[in-house]
């Protein structure tokens, strides 16, 4: 069976992760370790959008014994599979190791007892936002302390101000925000367009403290603020404060 057919046959996340590790584990034996990393990097790209177009079945009486089970798995081997993929994507390794790693831990020994941990594991990782997994070339991100990130972020206030201006205005849709602070992003180069991109992405639709504003100067605005038992009413969209991205 192909893996299309698995994604139209299978209606429940359980019963498609156990069909496609004994796909994969079958084809180990039939074309091979390579063949079946090439299969494995394959099924991750397309997982998302593969699976998703498929209808999903109902809960039922049969399968709430499996559902219990997955419960338990997620509760016990979740947390190692997320750890294990931390480590891995933190490492920013070309594609082609990083899907070998994964598969070498899905084929060990630790933390799997059995093939259904090992089915589990598999699914979990196909899910992870972070799959499908990309390289990002080092020399390509932009570093920079947080001193010069504040200092840009002085120097560009008015645009940081539109930008949350546009993010908090009420827009129906997010291609009109995003078209919008694209406007802004197209009269900026280098640190600034990123700068402004790193306020536009980190925190959307989130006002923020001007950096600027010393602790006494906060104290006293907290100060002439009502109380809470005299705050009646919430003008709507509006959030706590966040403060400017750590870099």
């Amino acid at each position: 069976m192909s893996l299309d057919e698995l994604f139209r046959s299978k209606a429940e996340q359980w019963e498609l992760a156990g069909e496609l590790w004994k796909h994969l584990q079958a084809n180990v034996q039939e074309l091979g370790r390579e063949a079946v990393l090439a299969e494995f990097r394959s099924l991750c790209e397309q997982f998302e959008h593969a699976f998703a177009d498929q209808p999903r079945g109902g809960s039922s009486a049969s399968n709430h014994a499996a559902q219990q089970q997955w419960n338990r798995l997620r509760r016990e081997l979740g947390p190692h599979v997320d750890s294990t993929l931390d480590r891995l994507v933190r490492r920013n390794l070309k594609e082609a190791d990083f899907y070998s790693f994964v598969w070498d831990y899905l084929t060990g020994e630790f933390p799997f007892t059995d093939e259904s941990e090992r089915s589990f594991a598999l699914f979990w990782i196909l899910i992870d936002k972070r799959i499908p997994y990309f390289h990002l070339p080092p020399e390509q991100g932009v570093e920079m302390s947080n001193e010069d990130y504040e200092a840009l972020g002085k120097k560009l206030r008015e645009p940081l101000g539109r930008i949350r201006f546009m993010q908090s205005c009420g827009l129906r849709q997010r291609t009109q925000v995003a078209s919008h602070i694209l406007s802004v992003l197209d009269q900026y180069n280098g640190l600034d367009r990123v700068v402004l991109m790193a306020h536009a992405i980190v925190f959307p639709q989130a006002p923020q403290v001007p950096s600027q504003l010393s602790a006494a100067i906060v104290a006293g605005l907290l100060q002439k603020m009502p109380r809470e038992q005299e705050v009646t009413s919430e003008r709507p969209g509006e959030q706590s404060p966040l403060p400017p991205p750590e870099t």
